[in-house]
């Protein structure tokens, strides 16, 4: 799939951009475009694709106008930070792959790979022009929305990574379902499988990626902080885990997975089963959780299939300027301190603080609101807070 090359785009609606790809094609009888057959010859592969990305970018700029305000200044802020970070600590590159990955680079190109498809069974006739629109519509929308927070958290980890000022990076090759295909895929109970936890390697870059079927759940970024002098990890989007570890290290703190279900109800009956159904953590646990060591081994798990490790501090990251309406206290005060965080929890907001928000958690005991905006120092407060002990008992 070519790249959309926003700045040879101009300000055209959507149906004109339409009407001159329907032209050029109906001009060139040697492209056949059907239900079954694409044929775009060599020759006019270019001006093809000129005109179909240009009617993907007029379609992102008209439908989802965010896109092309909040969208690209989260896009400017993330490659600005992730450019500072390579430059002031060698490490590199920094990975984020897939759609989100897209987004970040260019937002209304990440958002128009989503539709090409769907602009070709437009073109193919399979759709009528307004049922395409609805549909594409809610593709990018709904899109948008999933990848501008999850850009937003991409860009507090970043921020705080800044602030850690790293000399080192790791990672711990946990065995996933690409390496084993049989992980995940009901061969063996989900805990059955006893095995060694992997040890820290030392790498020049940082990756966010991690397959969501893994033996063990394991540190998406691991690295050591001159500015602690202590070995932090940080985890986002957390998974559970296939595997049961041998051996955890005992010198940190540990919560039991099965308990922390049961105390917040994360179950239903299934009474043709006879049983209760376990649910997922995912309810329960925070947007970021950030650990601490002297030893970087000691923070090769965050979790196995049996016990999740405690972390130093927990964050909620807020893009949204109406965050506090969406979401009741009790809820986000449970996914913040569900997993006993030592030094306590941040809730980092892009927008201005409210001041119903400010009364709603700021007498929180253990508990911190942060404007972060796009200043990665604001972030100072949370790295302030870690120690390399304090997670060791």
């Amino acid at each position: 799939m070519q790249m959309i090359n926003n700045t040879a785009a101009t300000a055209i609606t959507w149906h004109d951009a339409y009407a001159q790809l329907r032209q050029f094609i109906s001009l060139t009888p040697s492209i056949n475009i059907r239900r079954d057959t694409v044929v775009i010859p060599s020759e006019v592969k270019e001006e093809f694709y000129r005109f179909f990305d240009a009617a993907r970018i007029a379609f992102v700029t008209e439908y989802c106008p965010a896109a092309t305000e909040c969208g690209l200044e989260l896009s400017r802020q993330y490659k600005a930070l992730r450019t500072k970070l390579i430059e002031e600590t060698g490490l590199g590159p920094i990975e984020i792959l897939g759609d989100l990955g897209w987004f970040l680079e260019d937002p209304i190109d990440g958002l128009g790979r989503l539709i090409f498809n769907l602009l070709f069974k437009l073109l193919a006739d399979q759709m009528e022009t307004a049922e395409y629109e609805q549909a594409a519509s809610t593709t990018i929308n709904s899109a948008y929305t999933a990848m501008f927070r999850d850009g937003y958290q991409r860009w507090v980890a970043l921020g705080i990574i800044q602030q850690l000022l790293p000399d080192k990076s790791y990672r711990f090759p946990a065995m996933d379902a690409i390496h084993d295909v049989m992980i995940g895929e009901g061969h063996e109970r989900p805990g059955q499988h006893v095995d060694n936890v992997p040890g820290a390697i030392e790498v020049g870059g940082l990756s966010f990626e991690q397959h969501p079927v893994i033996s063990f759940i394991v540190p998406r970024i691991a690295l050591h902080s001159r500015r602690t002098s202590a070995f932090v990890s940080l985890h986002t989007d957390f998974r559970e885990a296939e595997w049961t570890a041998r051996e955890r290290s005992l010198d940190m703190g540990w919560l039991d997975i099965a308990a922390l279900k049961a105390e917040y109800g994360l179950y239903k009956v299934r009474p043709d089963l006879l049983k209760k159904v376990w649910y997922e953590l995912d309810p329960i646990l925070p947007d970021l959780a950030l650990y601490a060591a002297g030893d970087i081994n000691n923070l090769a798990l965050v979790a196995d299939f049996k016990n999740m490790l405690r972390p130093e501090i927990s964050l909620a990251i807020m893009e949204s300027p109406d965050w506090n309406e969406k979401v009741k206290p009790e809820d986000l005060k449970r996914r913040l301190l569900t997993l006993r965080p030592r030094q306590g929890a941040f809730i980092v907001c892009r927008q201005e603080i409210t001041a119903s928000a400010i009364t709603a958690y700021g007498n929180e005991d253990g508990l911190k609101l942060i404007h972060a905006g796009y200043d990665e120092k604001a972030l100072e407060a949370i790295v302030n807070l870690i120690s390399p002990l304090s997670n060791e008992d």
